[in-house]
């Protein structure tokens, strides 16, 4: 949801900062890990560590989809 703030930072306020290598590595790694190849839509949540209580074992994956 902070998405499109932290990418609008960096170009607005520190045109030379690294930090939208960053937003990028962030939207890249919501496209590899919380989208459903299936149905092409984005989970809510991911977890690296498979270790949270809603996210499944195989793909880390909340349950619940964004809308």
């Amino acid at each position: 949801m902070g998405a499109p703030f932290y990418a609008q930072y960096p170009d607005t306020c520190e045109p030379t900062s690294p930090l939208f290598d960053d937003v990028l590595l962030q939207f890249s790694l919501i496209m590899k890990h919380a989208r459903d190849p299936n149905i092409g839509l984005l989970c809510h949540g991911w977890d690296e560590s498979r270790k949270q209580r809603w996210a499944n074992k195989t793909a880390a994956q909340s349950p619940h989809f964004w809308s």
